[in-house]
């Protein structure tokens, strides 16, 4: 509310929207936390909406780049474990990723940066998967898993890639 009265919305003020879109991908994870399915969809449609808008004036905005693929994936993961729906999740999480490889094209030193790709590389391969294409699905994985090679682990994050090398292997 602070930021909106501060013209987050009407983009006069970009710190402002940063700071909003911010506090609206918390919002959109608090709720999806709490099983709030339909605050989380309209929380993260209006993020990604404001996002989008300050994309177009600023291409390289940092705050709306990692909106955008955080609500995306968020998007991705009601569609895929909340409904079911693979196509409509993989989609989303493509968006994701496409978001966040901006955001390394950008800068390539934020490790959770990195850690996010391949969280969502791993999305997608799941996806595939679950869409029959096992070839694509064990390429996207690989990809996933490569990318511990490009930032330091915390030790969940190495857990994570641990159990990816595994499900690589099965």
């Amino acid at each position: 509310e602070i930021a909106r009265n501060m013209n987050a919305l009407d983009l006069t003020n970009l710190p402002a929207s940063a700071i909003y879109l911010q506090a609206g991908t918390e919002l959109a994870f608090v709720h999806y936390d709490k099983g709030e399915l339909q605050e989380t969809e309209e929380v993260a449609k209006e993020t990604a909406a404001l996002a989008d808008r300050v994309l177009q004036m600023r291409p390289d905005n940092r705050p709306a780049i990692l909106a955008a693929a955080d609500v995306a994936r968020l998007l991705a993961d009601i569609e895929y474990n909340q409904r079911g729906r693979v196509s409509a999740a993989q989609k989303h999480y493509q968006e994701s990723r496409a978001a966040l490889e901006r955001l390394l094209a950008l800068d390539t030193s934020k490790g959770a940066v990195w850690f996010n790709l391949a969280e969502v590389k791993f999305n997608i391969a799941s996806t595939l998967r679950d869409l029959g294409r096992m070839q694509e699905a064990i390429q996207m994985l690989h990809e996933a898993i490569t990318m511990a090679d490009r930032f330091t682990l915390t030790p969940l994050m190495a857990r994570d890639f641990a159990t990816w090398s595994g499900l690589l292997a099965l």
